[in-house]
């Protein structure tokens, strides 16, 4: 059965259109929806698309007897063009369509998914997981629910360990040298005005290793691009996360990729994990880790390398600071508090690791590498001058 199309706006999300997307997503006997009420619950949680609850009434029901997640491109311009360049809203319909079903991490059950190749406007209809317990990253983990966190994620990387050759190509881009360029490009002219917002959160020593980092981040993601890689979340925090008993879904999979799969475990206890819980549970968390993705096919893998790796993707995780502080103004209320917590998690942390240590060494001005990170070098210290 052909689908309904893709709703221009969230008003396009009627009881018409979602009992022909139900129709179209495989539920043939889906009864009339005598009334549809949706409720935005994306606010101070994502940036990259527009998030709705649809409780649904069926014709034949006294009262709501189901409810839905719909999710749509982002309502700001710049967002959906940013969605549109990293390809963030194909690479999670992809990932619902082909991965979810076999995925060892649960993720809400597809009812219903669109997407237009040319503008890459979509829509998805998702599983409802409210009756799990949201969590919430400003708060920050449990050590139970931290240590479940890197178990699950690890059953994920273990499937796809050195075994990623297969998955569709748009999971492949993120090792492609001319998107580290472009990240890095886009990070170093961020980094200036940033640093200033992050200054209450980021001590000189860390606002130093940001610059530096950006200075040589290409050769930082050549080089964990040589460790063995796997699928990964790429977006792996607390507030895409959902527990229920010994259950964990999440949501949220438009970063997902071909990667190396410390990034998820270091991204999440940077910035989802306080600093108390994170120093009491990482060395037995890595532990786990490291047991299950042995177990599941890595080979040749010691727990030393993966705790230097750890330690190494920690590096990664300056990204994100610098561009919520991009894109939040001073005062946005949780999510500029998300910021700033994430910001102060993660340079404690990599204080904590000594991450700094592992920058990858400048190499020699007689290379063409050497070349490039001088050129890079002088550029930027330019840009910065200029102000």
């Amino acid at each position: 059965m052909a689908g309904p199309g893709i709703p221009e706006t969230s008003e396009g999300v009627t009881t018409e259109w979602m009992h022909e997307a139900l129709m179209a997503g495989g539920r043939a006997d889906c009864p009339k929806i005598r009334e549809l009420k949706s409720t935005a619950i994306g606010e101070g949680v994502g940036l990259m698309a527009e998030i709705l609850r649809c409780e649904l009434t069926f014709a034949a029901d006294d009262g709501p007897s189901e409810s839905v997640v719909v999710k749509l491109p982002s309502d700001k311009p710049g967002n959906r063009r940013l969605g549109r360049r990293w390809h963030l809203y194909r690479r999670e319909f992809s990932f619902y369509g082909d991965l979810a079903f076999g995925s060892p991490l649960r993720a809400p059950a597809l009812r219903y998914g669109e997407f237009d190749d040319r503008t890459h406007r979509f829509v998805l209809v998702l599983e409802d997981l409210r009756n799990m317990e949201a969590a919430d990253q400003v708060r920050g983990a449990t050590p139970e629910q931290a240590r479940r966190a890197v178990r699950e994620v690890a059953g994920l990387h273990g499937k796809y360990w050195d075994r990623v050759a297969p998955l569709p190509a748009d999971f492949h881009e993120v090792l492609a040298p001319w998107v580290w360029s472009a990240l890095q490009i886009s990070y170093l002219r961020r980094l200036p005005r940033n640093l200033s917002v992050l200054s209450g959160s980021w001590p000189q020593e860390v606002r130093d290793l940001a610059e530096e980092y950006g200075l040589r981040l290409v050769d930082h993601l050549g080089r964990l691009a040589e460790e063995p890689l796997t699928f990964v979340h790429g977006d792996y925090r607390l507030d895409n996360m959902f527990f229920n008993g010994d259950g964990l879904a999440v949501v949220d999979w438009q970063n997902s990729a071909v990667s190396n799969g410390l990034y998820d475990v270091a991204y999440f206890l940077a910035g989802s994990v306080s600093p108390e819980v994170r120093r009491a549970v990482e060395k037995e968390a890595l532990l786990e880790y490291h047991d299950i993705v042995c177990g599941l096919g890595a080979r040749g893998f010691p727990f030393e390398r993966c705790w230097r790796l750890y330690r190494e993707t920690l590096l990664g995780c300056l990204l994100l600071p610098v561009v919520l502080a991009g894109w939040l103004g001073e005062n946005q209320g949780r999510q500029s508090e998300l910021r700033d917590v994430i910001a102060t998690r993660t340079a404690t942390a990599l204080q904590d690791l000594d991450a700094g240590a592992l920058l990858p060494e400048i190499p020699p001005l007689a290379s063409r590498a050497g070349l490039r990170h001088a050129l890079c070098r002088a550029g930027y210290r330019a840009y910065r001058a200029l102000g």
